[in-house]
C-alpha cells in the first residue's frame, strides 16, 4: 500500500511540472515593452505593419502586436502591454520570413522615403528632429492617404529591391558555378594534356632505346673479331724421331 501510495505520489509530482521547451501559452509574459498611447503604423507588407522610429521591430498584423525576443515570438493586442508567448506555427509567414532586425529604425527620411536604417543614422536622424517635432508631424499626417501612398510605394520599392538582390545573388552563384566549372574544365585539360606529354615522353624513350640497341647490335655485327685463330702446332712423337733415327 505505501508502495502504491508513492508511486502514485511521483506521477502527480511529474504531471504537475512543466515540460522542458514547450511555453505556457496564454500567460503573460514580463516583456518591458509599453506604450503611453497607441502607435503609429507603417505598413511594409500587405497586411503587416511596423511600429516606425523605433529601437526594435514592433509588428502589427491580424489586430495582433507582435515582437520578437531571443528567437521566440510574442504577442498581445495591448498596446500597454500583456504580451503572450505564441508558438512557431501560429506566426504570421511574413514575420517568421523577416530576417531579424530588418525592419528596426523604420522611420521617413528626409529624402520622404520610407526605409530601414542602421542605429547611426537613425540616433542622427533622432537629434535633428526632436521628438515634439514627430509627434507633431504624426498628428498632422497619420490619417493622411498621401502618407499611405507613401508607404505603399515604399513597400514595392523593397520588395522589387528584394526580387533585384535574389536575382543578383542567383546571377552571382551562377557566375560563381561557371568560373568553377570552367576551371576544373582547365584543370582536367591541363591534367590530360600532362598525362598525354608524359606518355609520349616515355614513348620517346622506349624508341630511343631501341635504336641505341639496334645500331649496337648492327656495329657490333660489322666489327671484325680481333682474336685471330693461331697455327696448331704439330706434336712431335718421340717414338717417330727414333725410327728416324733409326734408318739412318
Amino acid at each position: 500500500m505505501q508502495t502504491r501510495t508513492k508511486i502514485l505520489g511521483v506521477v502527480l509530482l511529474l504531471a504537475t511540472m512543466p515540460v522542458p521547451g514547450q511555453a505556457q501559452i496564454g500567460a503573460q509574459v514580463s516583456i518591458d515593452l509599453a506604450f503611453p498611447e497607441p502607435p503609429p503604423l507603417v505598413v511594409v507588407s500587405p497586411g503587416v505593419q511596423v511600429v516606425p522610429e523605433y529601437e526594435e521591430e514592433v509588428f502589427f498584423t491580424n489586430n495582433w502586436y507582435w515582437v520578437r525576443r531571443d528567437g521566440a515570438w510574442f504577442r498581445t493586442r495591448d498596446y500597454r502591454g500583456g504580451w503572450v508567448p505564441v508558438r512557431p506555427r501560429y506566426v504570421p509567414v511574413f514575420l517568421n520570413r523577416a530576417p531579424p532586425g530588418h525592419y528596426s529604425h523604420y522611420f521617413r527620411d528626409d529624402d520622404g522615403r520610407w526605409r530601414p536604417h542602421q542605429r547611426e543614422e537613425f540616433h542622427a536622424w533622432r537629434e535633428r528632429h526632436p521628438m515634439d517635432e514627430r509627434r507633431q508631424w504624426w498628428g498632422e499626417h497619420r490619417n493622411d492617404p498621401r502618407m499611405r501612398q507613401e508607404q505603399d510605394r515604399a513597400w514595392r520599392d523593397q520588395q522589387r529591391a528584394e526580387r533585384d538582390h535574389q536575382r543578383n545573388e542567383m546571377q552571382q552563384q551562377r557566375m560563381e558555378q561557371d568560373r568553377m566549372r570552367r576551371e576544373r574544365d582547365r584543370e582536367n585539360r591541363e591534367h590530360g594534356r600532362e598525362m598525354r606529354d608524359q606518355e609520349h615522353a616515355r614513348r620517346e624513350q622506349e624508341r630511343a632505346g631501341q635504336q641505341q640497341r639496334h645500331e649496337e647490335r648492327r656495329e657490333h655485327e660489322q666489327r671484325p673479331d680481333q682474336r685471330q685463330p693461331q697455327p696448331q702446332q704439330q706434336q712431335q712423337d718421340p717414338h717417330r724421331d727414333g725410327r728416324e733415327h733409326g734408318r739412318h
